[in-house]
């Protein structure tokens, strides 16, 4: 149980991090748009990322009977 909350804490850690630094990255990758534009488009940006990885992750651990 100790090992689950360690993970989950280290997860949810990653995941802040990466909100942080995917809404910097849209700040100035989209500095054509207003900053809060451009900051929620950076962090659609780095939702679409996380969901593509966590859904191969999922799939691959699928065991199939082929």
């Amino acid at each position: 149980m100790k090992k689950f909350f360690i993970s989950l804490l280290i997860g949810i850690g990653v995941a802040l991090l990466g909100w942080v630094v995917a809404a910097f990255i849209g700040g100035n990758l989209f500095s054509g748009l207003p900053y809060d534009t451009a900051f929620l488009c950076g962090w659609a940006m780095y939702l679409c990322i996380v969901i593509v990885i966590c859904t191969g992750a999922i799939l691959s651990k699928i065991k199939t009977d082929r």
